[in-house]
């Protein structure tokens, strides 16, 4: 029996209604149905005695009162409302437990991009994902610094990125869940995470039938290979909630998607500044005068084409800072002798060019309506 075979066993040994065992599928190592369980009924249970020594709030009852106020102090400052000081604890408290069976038998660090170097990050192109992990490094790093651990920087770096792509974070805690982290994402899951506050334990309950031998999954949520590329080191093939933030000016950010309408707040945007004095007599005519124009609605004709080519335009710019096209990405995946890495960042960029890409197929619709 290997030690990760041991620390399960011990793990569950500790769990309540065990109805799973430990295997290898498609998406690597998960958890697998030992038995056929019906639709509702608990899989798995982890009692708090299991998950509680393994939180972000028994890593901060142990810790000094200097590195609590130190991570706190961090967090305040970029405005992460405890979530980064709780991740950070989580972590604290897996390095002081390193010798434990269950610490030894997690996998090596995810593939995460704060974790890549420059190279790496350069496949990423103009994808929104770059900076934010770049923004991620410094405030880790700026925590190794406050901590003055013994252990290096990279190492440390590594830990938390474990850490945050295995821990329960919703709140009320922050934790580490021994065997359930195991369960694998599926954009239509099997089982569902369940957090039982009164009884202070976790459930891993089932969502349809499963089948004695069928992988047990979860859903991390509907999230954008940026997203999950970010917190969980891998992608999906045409991802469905592929996207990216657009914003124009000082306005209000568009979340664009493959089925996103044209772009609301660039456009509402892009109607005030073209806005003359006689589309204004029209909105004043309409009831709508001075600051109360609705400007969620189009003006006039003439406005309307000036404002959407103004979102046309913007888009155009957003999609020419990405140096390849979605073809030549399209052609580097369908190849398959990518790395991990570099497909899982050809595949981030290319969802948000086809975001953008419908951003403009809308636009170009909606003027042709116009003519």
């Amino acid at each position: 029996m290997c030690a990760v075979q041991r620390a399960f066993a011990a793990q569950t040994a500790r769990c309540h209604g065990v109805r799973a065992a430990l295997g290898t599928g498609c998406r690597g190592r998960g958890l697998f149905a030992s038995e056929a369980i019906a639709t509702g009924d608990a899989v798995i249970t982890v009692p708090r005695d299991v998950w509680r020594p393994l939180s972000a709030e028994a890593a901060r009852d142990k810790a000094p009162a200097n590195i609590v106020a130190a991570l706190h102090d961090v967090d305040g400052r970029v405005g992460a409302g405890g979530q980064l000081a709780r991740a950070m604890l989580c972590s604290l408290n897996v390095l002081a437990d390193a010798d434990s069976a269950y610490v030894t038998s997690l996998p090596p660090p995810p593939s995460v991009p704060v974790l890549w170097d420059a190279t790496q990050c350069a496949a990423l192109e103009a994808s929104p994902l770059r900076a934010k992990a770049a923004a991620t490094r410094r405030l880790w790093t700026a925590c190794h610094a406050s901590l003055q651990l013994k252990l290096d920087l990279e190492p440390f770096l590594g830990l938390v990125a474990l850490v945050r792509s295995r821990a329960y974070s919703r709140r009320p805690v922050f934790t580490m869940v021994p065997v359930l982290e195991m369960a694998n994402h599926d954009a239509q899951p099997n089982c569902d995470l369940r957090f039982d506050e009164a009884q202070g334990a976790f459930a891993l309950v089932a969502l349809a039938p499963v089948a004695a031998g069928a992988e047990l999954t979860v859903s991390y949520g509907p999230l954008s290979n940026l997203e999950i590329l970010d917190a969980y080191g891998f992608t999906i093939p045409c991802n469905e909630h592929d996207g990216l933030s657009f914003a124009v000016a000082d306005a209000s950010a568009d979340m664009l998607t493959a089925g996103s309408p044209l772009a609301p707040a660039a456009l509402k945007h892009y109607r005030r500044a073209r806005m003359t004095t006689e589309d204004g007599v029209n909105a004043a005519a309409r009831g709508h005068a001075g600051s109360g124009v609705d400007y969620s609605r189009p003006l006039t004709l003439r406005n309307e084409r000036a404002a959407v080519r103004d979102v046309i335009a913007s888009v155009e710019e957003r999609l020419s800072a990405y140096p390849s096209s979605p073809d030549d990405d399209a052609s580097a995946l369908e190849g398959g002798s990518l790395p991990d890495w570099e497909r899982d960042a050809v595949r981030v960029r290319l969802g948000e060019k086809l975001a953008l890409l419908q951003q403009l197929e809308r636009a170009a619709t909606s003027l042709k309506t116009m003519n």
